[in-house]
């Protein structure tokens, strides 16, 4: 299930030269960069108004971040919590707002290149859920249950072979690791999804069972709780 998160929060800041438009995104948003201490302060302004504003005008948003990034790129300093949240906000914007349609420009293809950078600077950054009782430490949880949760989903949309359905189960498996309760189970849909694309029957059922124990009216598996195959496998295994 391709998900879409709401965080409230903004500051207004003025655009210094009009907005880069961001339709599709230009290339030096995929560039590497070297992250700092701190943010410039105009960088944090344009971060911040666009976390504000993403799921409500997401057009606006992904120009707001791109600006950030171009203002780092012409030597604008960013931290690594401020970048973390351009990645974050170039995702969740790339959809029409309460929408899984994407605006304007955007595309899986680019939505996957984005999450695969998002997931890769929380490798690199190496600490995902060791801080959890903190703000970035949830931060960081909920930018790699977001990010790998659509990347495994397209992966699987796209899959050619086994090879690539297993990529696919192994990025959503990490995100499952940072579950915090029936808000996040949007990835078990995905997880149990690339199991019956797999031909894993038997453990796609499991999970599913597993989510309406918790959760019976839980929508995305709506579909499978009324299918005959998945009651007769539930009927068969209701004492494990």
């Amino acid at each position: 299930m391709l998900k879409k998160l709401l965080l409230i929060g903004s500051i207004s800041a003025a655009l210094l030269s009009g907005p880069v438009f961001a339709d599709p995104l230009p290339p030096f948003v995929f560039d590497d960069v070297e992250t700092s201490e701190l943010s410039s302060q105009n960088v944090k302004a344009l971060v911040k108004e666009g976390a504000g504003i993403y799921y409500d005008e997401p057009e606006k948003a992904r120009a707001l971040f791109v600006e950030a990034l171009q203002l780092v790129k012409s030597g604008k300093s960013i931290s690594d919590y401020e970048y973390l949240w351009v990645m974050y906000g170039l995702l969740n914007s790339s959809y029409q707002s309460g929408s899984s349609e994407f605006v304007q420009g955007a595309n899986s293809a680019e939505y996957m290149k984005i999450a695969e950078q998002a997931l890769d600077f929380l490798y690199e950054w190496n600490s995902t859920g060791y801080w959890h009782y903190t703000e970035v430490g949830q931060f960081q949880m909920e930018v790699h249950r977001n990010a790998a949760n659509g990347l495994s989903w397209y992966l699987m949309e796209e899959a050619k072979s086994a090879e690539d359905l297993e990529h696919a189960s192994s990025i959503v498996e990490e995100g499952i690791e940072y579950i915090r309760g029936p808000e996040d189970f949007y990835l078990y849909d995905t997880y149990a999804r690339i199991l019956l694309k797999q031909g894993d029957k038997n453990s796609a059922y499991k999970v599913v069972k597993f989510v309406l124990s918790e959760v019976p009216d839980f929508e995305d598996f709506q579909d499978i709780k009324t299918d005959a195959d998945y009651q007769s496998w539930a009927a068969k295994n209701s004492s494990e």
